[in-house]
């Protein structure tokens, strides 16, 4: 047992390590290898914003931009006196649209000719400009517009170069993201199946968490796969991708509140499943709002914030509670707990200091955490299952094989005795077996003499029946077969194979060995019940041992 433990933890260290040692090497910063040579860079020097007034005035890329009355920033560069073929200035805009001109010529507008057939929002996106060659010199005007009152806006880093570089600079910078959510969604899938695959194997609380846990992981990895920033090379559907993120935000916490509700021994399971249910709602108000076109996600998602801020805070004292009752199950999720804490701490101290940039990476840091050790326990219950399902199979079979004859027990032959009193019996022959005189060769020539001629029946009727029935061992030296199809004139020929095997073995024994057998092939006019069938082949095995007397 000792051994079977070791073996679980090392199972266990070597899953979290794999992740983590793939989380370490996304992480840190590299060269890229990869086919491109054309280069990209940062575009933050030398922008201006325009004022209400039309005056203009320095600002810092990134940074904090101011709106003016009519809901808007403008920005204006004016561009280099060399530009190279084919550069493109690539635009994060974040629930804008935007308006792009040079020198007053429109060249590029998303967003401001139609609103979404549900809601305003535009979503978050990069925009890439390509720059003609005859722009150089001129002014860019970049307008972004918001259909919302604000009076902040954070602007990301701006980039210029050919698109391909750009491309692969985004994957660069924000490739971990989209691995992440997708490698968390893959987990997800993988857990969802295997917890259909185990459903037999597993108890019903076991089973309903790895369930929670799959859901979780799919919607965490929807979440995440939005909030990459490369999600839009992927999804065309800049509508559906704002759903995705909203929708997965507000859905997450469900299944992680109900896999810790069904923890075992957990004593804030209904507070639990309660605020499960508030999130619920929270999902099917916001969604009747926004599809309504009254209030967008964007405008509700406060409510969201409030409910996971509780949800927080519900799942640290949950976690303080049962390390204070000692809930073994509960230790590991605790420490996710507790980081996932710690990251949301930091996250609502960038909150309150406008640290935009990096806002949102630090509560997807900690849910990572809190996913690791969940997926511990989760490969801790898989394990558990499948030895608990290896044990009781193996005292399964314990049960129906009879070890000394290497055959079906009594126990089997009643549970197949019930299910042809069941079934249709046409064709049905059931043959006894018998040895003759087991007390005489016991009480003569010992018990070992005797467990030897069980044995050698046994033996005996396996070679020749087991292919075309089942063998039983009903009693001390009695034996049984079933054939579901029978032939008679198949069964004489084996009977008589059985008859010189027997005759044989008694040749190499030092005692007389000799079995008596007979036989009852269903017939619809004699045999109402199985039962009747059995009787009629014990009668049979009677007049035969009586022969076998007879003749000495």
């Amino acid at each position: 047992m000792k051994k079977r433990t070791f073996k679980n933890y090392v199972l266990y260290i070597v899953i979290i390590a794999f992740f983590v040692m793939l989380l370490f090497v996304g992480l840190q910063k590299h060269t890229y290898t990869g086919f491109h040579t054309d280069v990209a860079m940062t575009y933050n020097q030398g922008w201006l914003q325009q004022g209400k007034d039309g005056s203009v005035f320095d600002v810092t890329v990134p940074g904090e931009l101011s709106y003016d009355a009519k809901d808007e920033i403008v920005l204006q560069h004016e561009l280099p006196q060399h530009i190279m073929s084919g550069l493109s200035i690539c635009v994060w805009v974040n629930g804008q649209s935007i308006q792009a001109e040079i020198d007053g010529e429109p060249m590029l507008s998303l967003g401001t000719d139609d609103r979404y057939i549900f809601g305003n929002n535009f979503g978050s996106y990069w925009y890439m400009l390509r720059l003609p060659e005859a722009a150089k010199g001129k002014l860019l005007k970049i307008t972004l517009s918001s259909p919302y009152e604000k009076e902040q806006y954070y602007m990301e880093h701006i980039y210029i170069g050919n698109q391909t570089a750009l491309l692969f600079m985004l994957f660069e910078q924000y490739g971990i993201g989209l691995f992440l959510a997708v490698l968390l969604t893959i987990i997800g899938l993988l857990i969802t199946v295997a917890a259909f695959l185990f459903r037999k194997k597993m108890i019903k609380e076991d089973m309903q968490q790895m369930r929670y846990l799959g859901w979780f992981s799919i919607l965490l990895g929807m979440w995440l796969f939005v909030q990459s920033r490369m999600a839009q090379f992927f999804v065309g559907n800049n509508f559906a991708l704002l759903l995705i993120y909203y929708m997965g935000m507000m859905l997450f916490p469900i299944p992680l509140l109900y896999f810790m509700a069904h923890i075992q021994n957990n004593h804030l399971r209904r507070p639990l499943i309660w605020l499960a249910y508030l999130f619920a709602l929270n999902f099917a108000v916001c969604s009747v709002l926004q599809f309504a076109d009254v209030r967008d996600y964007s405008l509700t998602v406060y409510s969201t914030g409030i409910l996971m801020i509780i949800a927080l805070i519900l799942m640290l004292i949950n976690a303080i509670v049962e390390l204070h009752y000692r809930n073994r199950e509960f230790i590991s999720m605790a420490v996710g707990i507790y980081f996932l804490a710690f990251f949301a701490a930091i996250e609502l101290w960038g909150v309150v200091y406008h640290q935009n940039h990096w806002i949102g990476d630090y509560v997807r840091y900690g849910m990572v955490c809190l996913l690791m050790t969940l997926l511990y326990k989760a490969a801790r219950n898989m394990v558990n299952a499948v030895e608990a399902a290896r044990t009781a199979a193996y005292y399964e079979q314990l049960a129906i094989i009879d070890l000394m004859a290497n055959c079906y027990s009594r126990t089997a032959y009643n549970q197949d005795v019930e299910k042809l009193s069941k079934e249709s019996m046409e064709g049905v022959c059931v043959l006894l077996f018998d040895v003759n005189n087991l007390k005489n060769i016991n009480d003569t020539y010992g018990h070992l003499a005797g467990d030897k001629a069980i044995k050698t029946c046994a033996l005996c009727i396996r070679k020749v029946f087991e292919r075309v029935g089942k063998v039983y061992r009903i009693g001390g030296d009695e034996f049984t077969v079933i054939i579901s199809q029978c032939d008679k004139n198949m069964l004489l020929q084996r009977l008589a194979v059985f008859q010189r095997l027997a005759g044989e073995q008694n040749k190499r024994l030092e005692f007389t060995f000799q079995v008596a057998w007979g036989y009852a092939i269903y017939e619809p006019v004699k045999d109402n019940r199985i039962e009747d069938l059995i009787h009629r082949a014990d009668a049979s095995m009677y007049e035969h041992k009586q022969r076998m007397k007879e003749k000495g």
